[in-house]
């Protein structure tokens, strides 16, 4: 298949040259894919005379005149053409003319970004049985989705940005008594959708998958509620109101995926968190009021990776880690009120433990119990109690786990020697040294045979050198 992609200065340089025929450039094989810009109307002629070929697969239009949009989204004798896109049309009100209005039969995917003035979607977007992506972006004049809703065999649906936009397209939330046909939507991303809303006792449709939420009203994230049983990855963020999470009883059996990012007020998890018994990943970012966590730690035997991010109230992990069996990975990073590790419980089968920018966590490591962690790979530590090491790690090799392949330190600001300890860790594979102002030396005995590589990163030691080299391999050139 031949891929041709028009750009916008050929198509000026067909509107200078006066052509109103496919240009000799093109030879007689039209393009598979076609991106018309700043379109003209002394070029409608070029396409019109195109639409006898039905083999178009992908077309993309940008910043075109309303009546040259109108001539091909009214194509429908383009019947292979999968994928349109739509973009930075400012003059466009309609998608198409008339009602119901037709576009391309067998559409699979149609992509709207900022088209300020679009106001309707044509009524018979419904009847595209094979349309299974929609996008639309930045549509700020958009107000509703058409009677009749979109086609039931879409598979995923995102909205962003379209501030005007008040309810939902027919099907995706109903009324509880709803009597229609079942959506088959899998995705829902809406973001940003201010005027959306939402009736009480709404619900999603079964088949919903992975829904994802960024700055919802209080009344839209009730609807949560309702109609998620199956629901597998849930992501909610930006929405000041929620204070604790979830509010109440939420029954999602088959959740695996949970996060919530950039919510304000959210103070807590609550033990409601007891209801997701299938979760596997949680990941909070941004949530600066968020101070503890359930009571009884978290209790979700399946989870598998726990990652936590910019929480300044935060004071420690969860309760009862060491429950959590299945825990393979934690990763804490830009936690500032973070003060230890809860009893240095940390769960028995973790692979990979990486403290970052934890800068007030000052509980010795020694409590921490990352000898007991025998299966731990990949270990990144920077926070405040490493600053207290003089030299690391201890020179017995107790501290640390001898499963470790790559072991990352971080902003010891002390650090003056690596110890003879090191050579215990006989799987280490990698060793990373950064911003350690004050290292000096490496142990006499040597580095663990397994050793691969070494990345040191702002030492002072060697700053001055122009170049260094080991067996004849330039290193570091300055």
């Amino acid at each position: 298949m031949v891929w041709v992609k028009i750009l916008c200065q050929n198509f000026l340089s067909c509107i200078n040259s006066k052509y109103e025929i496919v240009p000799s450039w093109l030879g007689n094989c039209p393009p598979s894919f076609l991106h018309w810009k700043n379109f003209s109307s002394l070029i409608a002629r070029f396409w019109l005379n195109y639409q006898k070929f039905s083999h178009h697969l992908q077309h993309s239009i940008r910043r075109c005149q309303e009546a040259i949009l109108r001539s091909v989204t009214n194509a429908t004798c383009l019947t292979s053409l999968n994928c349109l896109e739509i973009a930075l049309c400012d003059e466009l009100v309609s998608l198409v003319d008339g009602e119901p209005g037709l576009l391309p039969c067998n559409l699979e995917v149609l992509k709207i970004y900022e088209c300020p003035n679009l106001k309707e979607l044509p009524s018979g977007l419904k009847d595209l049985k094979s349309l299974k992506y929609l996008t639309i972006r930045r549509c700020r004049s958009l107000v509703s989705f058409p009677t009749g809703g979109l086609p039931h065999n879409m598979i995923r649906l995102r909205i962003t940005s379209c501030e005007s936009l008040e309810s939902m397209p027919e099907g995706i939330v109903c009324p509880s008594n709803y009597s229609g046909e079942t959506s088959h939507l899998e995705k829902l991303y809406i973001s940003g959708c201010e005027s959306l809303r939402c009736s009480s006792n709404g619900k999603f449709p079964y088949s919903l998958k992975t829904l994802r939420i960024h700055n919802w009203t209080p009344q839209f994230l009730n609807s949560l509620y309702c109609g998620l049983s199956h629901l597998t990855e849930l992501h909610i963020e930006k929405c000041p109101q929620l204070e604790s999470f979830p509010g109440k009883e939420l029954p999602l059996p088959s959740l695996i995926s949970l996060t919530i990012a950039h919510c304000e007020g959210l103070r807590s998890l609550s033990n409601h968190m007891q209801d997701f018994q299938s979760l596997q990943q949680l990941e909070i970012g941004g949530c600066h009021q968020l101070e503890f966590f359930p009571e009884m730690g978290l209790p979700n035997p399946k989870l598998v990776s726990f990652q936590i991010s910019w929480c300044k109230n935060l004071r420690s992990l969860p309760n009862r880690m060491q429950n959590l069996t299945s825990l393979q990975s934690i990763d804490i990073s830009v936690c500032e009120g973070m003060e230890s590790l809860e009893g240095g419980c940390l769960p028995p089968n973790l692979t990979s433990l990486h403290i970052r920018e934890c800068l007030n966590m000052k509980q010795p490591m020694l409590e921490w119990g990352l000898h007991r962690l025998v299966s731990l790979r990949s270990l990144v530590l920077n926070v405040e109690s490493t600053g207290d090491f003089i030299s690391f790690p201890d020179d017995d090799g107790f501290l640390l786990p001898t499963s470790l392949t790559h072991l990352f330190i971080i902003g010891f600001k002390n650090l003056k020697s690596i110890s003879r300890g090191i050579q215990k860790l006989t799987s280490l594979e990698k060793l990373s040294i950064w911003w350690c102002p004050k290292l000096q030396s490496f142990p006499a005995e040597g580095l663990p045979a397994t050793l691969e590589c070494i990345d040191i990163h702002s030492w002072p030691i060697i700053s001055d050198i122009p170049f260094v080299g080991i067996d004849d391999f330039a290193v570091l050139p300055s």
